[in-house]
């Protein structure tokens, strides 16, 4: 059974519902800028709202509901209608973690891939640097070295609960979509992140 590997999903569920909220908000703000993450790319012509905005938040708020819905069938449960709220996709992030408790360990981490791919399109928008800011990670010592690029500018954004490297030209942006690691603590407090490779820092 999945235990607590039910808290990838709730860990995944939280990044979302954050990213969401700021793509959201960035919807109605264009970019001058091609895709990308801080080092944005060729300006070109666009039109006056945000599209890769307006698909990072529109996408993950169906697949959410689909994903539920997916979860439901695997667990024998019945389906569930839910409304275009944003209440209600919280709901349905809600539901998708208590389902997914009790799955195997490898269906919990596909559902947790899925969420996660959709908070990448997020920290893809070029303008996702502008919004609250990213912080000095607060580790004795200060932060390791990015493991891509090997400078020292990795941040911290606390609403978001991830890590970053914000070099503008840091490998980690191959393909436009830069990596980011999810922040946990371990039992003393201290600070440590995971990249999505399962590489652990500090």
């Amino acid at each position: 059974m999945g235990g607590d590997n039910g808290d990838l999903v709730a860990d995944a569920a939280q990044t979302l519902i954050a990213c969401m909220a700021a793509s959201g908000l960035l919807i109605t703000q264009p970019d001058a800028t091609g895709p990308g993450f801080i080092s944005g790319g060729a300006t070109d012509s666009r039109p006056p709202w945000n599209a890769e905005a307006a698909w990072a938040t529109l996408v993950p708020w169906q697949g959410v509901r689909d994903l539920e819905a997916m979860a439901r069938r695997r667990a024998g449960l019945d389906p569930v209608d839910r409304g275009g709220s944003p209440g209600n996709t919280a709901a349905a992030l809600d539901a998708l973690t208590r389902i997914t408790r009790d799955l195997p360990a490898e269906e919990v981490a596909w559902f947790a891939r899925q969420l996660d791919r959709w908070a990448a399109m997020t920290f893809a928008l070029p303008a996702v640097d502008k919004l609250p800011q990213w912080l000095e990670i607060p580790v004795p010592g200060g932060a390791p070295d990015c493991p891509w690029c090997t400078t020292g500018s990795l941040r911290w954004h606390e609403g978001y609960g991830v890590v970053a490297c914000l070099y503008g030209r840091c490998p980690s942006l191959a393909g436009g979509q830069r990596q980011w690691a999810r922040v946990g603590y371990e039992t003393s407090g201290a600070m440590r992140w995971t990249w999505g490779d399962g590489t652990v820092q500090p």
